[in-house]
């Protein structure tokens, strides 16, 4: 249950019909703007934090499920970036053709793919996950990928005063 100004609500009882209406928006459009810019580092990284077990496979389809806030449109939002990679994970069958060594290799840009699509899942289901679940499958992404605000955020010094 969720506090709204006192009263409680029920996730069920407030639907969502557009994403202008989600809680999370602002890290929604800001991850969304993010993908297309990653490095090969970051993929590396991403890739490098993905796990996968029986808890966040549980969290990961409670995410997916139908009750979860705006599926289709996270379901889209999936297709665009399967679309965004696969140049990247196409090299699998061009193995002939001379690339670039120093790109990441698809087995990784595969399984940065899905830290990416936990990423984005915990996003648009926040509202409904539990904390632990949606800091699992957030996990990797904000390891991998500290929110900009959040870099050089510490304390400051007293000679920066």
């Amino acid at each position: 249950m969720r506090t709204n100004r006192g009263r409680l609500l029920r996730w069920p009882q407030r639907r969502l019909s557009s994403l202008d209406q989600h809680p999370n928006l602002h890290e929604i459009l800001n991850m969304l703007a993010r993908i297309p810019h990653l490095s090969d580092r970051e993929i590396a990284r991403l890739a490098h934090g993905w796990r996968d077990n029986r808890f966040i496979a549980g969290a990961r389809h409670r995410a997916l499920s139908p009750n979860s806030p705006l599926v289709i449109e996270l379901l889209a939002a999936f297709d665009r970036v399967d679309v965004m990679f696969a140049g990247d994970l196409a090299r699998l069958d061009d193995s002939h053709d001379q690339h670039d060594p120093y790109d990441p290799k698809p087995h990784v840009v595969n399984t940065a793919l899905k830290a990416i699509r936990d990423g984005l899942a915990a996003a648009y289901a926040r509202p409904i996950l539990r904390r632990g679940e949606y800091v699992a499958l957030i996990g990797p992404w904000r390891r991998a990928l500290p929110a900009p605000e959040a870099i050089g955020s510490g304390p400051t010094l007293p000679a920066d005063i």
